[in-house]
């Protein structure tokens, strides 16, 4: 059997042509054809001149850190609401109306204060003249926690080029797998996750797990010098910059006071007193007010506080809306108030005497807080020498 093969069998430069012609063709479909699915199911809600809005009820809303980030690059907006998920719980998504301006909300959830340093300073480059309320949550400050991996994939990250970042979100693999889970709620009809909407088989989930919701707080120096960094920078932002504390309900507080760490959320509250002292605002909501203290435990579905509590550590847009008007000098019904290197101690005492008329008042509730955390009587005793 002869192995010779004739000049007529080799490859030909022009087949090789069409290969790849026929390769480029195939691969370019492919690019185009994610392009054109991604772009239109939009599972981060970026592409919304071109996304269809059929997908809008089941469009994935509980991850917006990539949204935000667009949001707060395209610079139209008056008021920056910054911070972590209880931002995005607390105000509308997007942009709303506050006090007459546009506001666009940049809550991300599992934030830390490294982190919200980046967004400040990105919607400080980006737009100058909005004024910035930075809502601070002790969590974001605790020594462990690390900038989400999900930061340097979105926008906010000054690495991140903008190019690099929309090619990655039209034909990535990560994205087409976030527009196929998309397509399949959207087909199977499931119903979206209703934000606002308090769950009441849930609240007792958080109160178990406490040494990782309640316990091992502490402040290290990264986050310390984060805080300061922002500070630095505030006080020449052109917008002006508040510092909000948002509420958590009494039980929440009760968690942490059981827990033995309310000497150190005094003192992260003196921490940033401190560091904003009379030049930035602060607000403290994060107090036994009326609305905090109505109660959450109860038998009754939904509990009387559904109505100003998704769950003891977030807010409902109609609390949201109070804080909003209390801030803008519109109403005082939100409770709380502004805080200084002047009274503080003065605040912190009365916290501490509104928990007692609390615990006296609602002792059933106390009681399941303690019951839930597996703490005794004598345990929160104990740690109420701590306060």
């Amino acid at each position: 059997m002869s192995s010779y093969t004739s000049d007529s069998d080799l490859p030909t430069a022009e087949s090789y042509r069409r290969y790849h012609r026929r390769f480029l063709l195939g691969v370019g479909s492919l690019v185009a054809f994610l392009t054109v699915v991604n772009v239109s199911v939009d599972p981060f809600t970026i592409f919304e001149r071109f996304h269809g809005d059929m997908f809008d009820t089941v469009r994935a809303h509980s991850r917006p850190r990539i949204r935000n980030s667009v949001l707060a690059a395209q610079g139209d907006y008056d008021v920056a609401l910054i911070g972590s998920s209880r931002v995005i719980y607390a105000f509308e998504m997007g942009h709303s109306d506050f006090g007459g301006r546009r506001a666009v909300n940049l809550g991300v959830p599992r934030t830390s204060i490294v982190e919200l340093e980046q967004i400040f300073r990105s919607v400080c480059q980006t737009s100058p003249t909005a004024e910035v309320f930075l809502c601070l949550d002790f969590h974001a400050f605790e020594r462990e926690r690390e900038v989400p991996a999900a930061f340097d994939r979105s926008r906010f990250s000054p690495h991140y080029n903008p190019v690099d970042f929309y090619v990655d979100k039209m034909i990535s693999h990560n994205t087409s797998r976030r527009s196929v889970n998309v397509l399949r709620r959207w087909w199977k009809d499931e119903d979206p996750d209703v934000i606002g909407e308090i769950a009441v088989e849930e609240i007792a989930r958080g109160f178990r797990g406490v040494d990782s919701v309640f316990g091992g707080f502490s402040i290290g120096p990264e986050q310390r010098a984060a805080l300061e960094r922002i500070i630095v920078e505030a006080r020449t932002h052109p917008g002006g910059t508040q510092i909000l504390l948002l509420p958590l309900h009494a039980t929440y507080l009760e968690g942490l006071r059981v827990s033995g760490v309310w000497a150190e959320v005094e003192s992260w509250k003196r921490l940033v007193v401190s560091a904003a002292a009379e030049s930035i605002p602060v607000w403290d909501f994060m107090t036994y007010s009326k609305h905090a203290t109505v109660p959450l435990v109860s038998e009754i579905d939904p509990p009387p506080a559904a109505e100003w509590f998704h769950d003891p550590s977030h807010i409902s847009r109609a609390f949201g809306s109070l804080i909003r008007d209390r801030v803008i000098g519109k109403s005082e019904e939100a409770g709380g108030g502004r805080v200084t290197r002047a009274n503080l101690d003065e605040q912190l005492a009365a916290d501490r005497r509104a928990r007692d008329e609390y615990a006296e008042r609602c002792p059933d509730e106390v009681r399941w807080v303690r019951t839930q955390m597996g703490r005794t009587a004598e345990d929160s005793a104990h740690s109420a020498g701590n306060r």
